[in-house]
């Protein structure tokens, strides 16, 4: 999820290691994470966590309520854990590593690419309310340090990437919206059904089939069993399915919406940056494995994404895009 889910994060979510360009060096910051002299600042770390947080509280709060960051994960760590471990340090280690292939590769930044950074450190330092600077302990030179980081990573990919092609399709990338009623017994399923065939409307009767009977989905492919996908992605507008059979449950199917066109575009970007990561992983890969990513733990456990408070969704990379 990042940047609206970063772009980095899409491509680099499940990797992670090194560095040695010292990119926006500061003699009086102290490291969050780093590797060899090169290093991001404690308020660069932190600006990229409040956008991490900003956004799973977003989606998750409603899900999961007001703790949700202390929910226990079936490996036994927590919410708040799981996204500093396997959002927040991989990508930042990620970006070291790009920056480092930069260094080699002789890729750097024009100047109206650095007076952009600028500008957009600027307006997103003062869209920030008084909680989220006391969370960032940011200044403008932090915010504009951080994305000439990610400039840099990204200006990077595309000259690893160049001669090589990545294409997602429409169909490939469709998300559609669902309605489903969920039954327990084949009878159950038949009676419903019945009704249905009969002449009432769908969600008169999900919403009359007791309780958490209607399930209401926007899925893509590859998020269901394959017996429902099979039938989900060949139905049209306002079908209806006949019973499905999954795991001793029972499924009937309405399509709301064969194509969410925002969600499959979303879709289709995080797709496309798969794709685009497989074409140029090796070489990722290859020096990540050379490298040794090390963290301050003091400046790592105080970063808490549970704090309260007055918290928005001021994005520092939507200011540049």
């Amino acid at each position: 999820m990042k940047k609206t889910v970063p772009w980095l994060l899409l491509c680099l979510m499940l990797f992670f290691t090194g560095c040695s360009f010292p990119v926006s060096w500061d003699p009086l910051a102290r490291p969050a994470v780093s590797l060899d002299a090169d290093y991001i600042t404690e308020p660069q770390a932190r600006i990229i966590a409040l956008d991490y947080k900003c956004q799973f509280e977003k989606y998750y709060r409603e899900l999961f309520g007001e703790e949700f960051w202390s929910l226990e994960l079936p490996d036994g760590m927590d919410y708040e854990t799981y996204v500093k471990e396997y959002f927040l340090f991989r990508e930042l280690s990620a970006v070291l590593i790009l920056d480092d292939l930069s260094a080699e590769m002789g890729i750097s930044l024009n100047r109206d690419e650095t007076e952009r950074i600028e500008e957009a450190a600027e307006a997103w330092f003062g869209s920030l309310n008084e909680t989220e600077k006391a969370f960032t302990r940011a200044s403008k030179k932090d915010a504009a340090g951080i994305l000439t980081r990610y400039f840099l990573a990204e200006k990077t990919v595309e000259k690893l990437l160049e001669g090589k092609s990545a294409e997602i399709s429409e169909e490939e990338s469709r998300v559609c919206d669902i309605q489903m009623i969920r039954a327990d017994t084949l009878e159950k399923a038949e009676e419903l059904y019945d009704r249905i065939s009969g002449g009432e409307s769908f969600l008169s009767v999900a919403n009359n089939a007791g309780e958490d009977r209607l399930l209401k989905l926007s899925v893509a492919r590859g998020e269901l069993v394959p017996e429902l996908e099979k039938v989900v992605f060949s139905m049209k507008n306002t079908d209806i399915s006949g019973i499905l059979s999954v795991g001793g449950r029972y499924f009937i199917i309405r399509m709301e919406n064969s194509r969410n066109v925002l969600l499959s575009m979303n879709n289709r970007e995080n797709l496309l940056a798969d794709k685009r990561f497989a074409l140029w992983r090796h070489v990722y890969e290859e020096k990540a494995s050379a490298s040794d990513i090390r963290r301050d733990s003091g400046i790592w456990d105080a970063i808490r994404l549970n704090e309260t408070g007055e918290y928005g969704s001021s994005n520092l990379f939507s200011y540049i895009e």
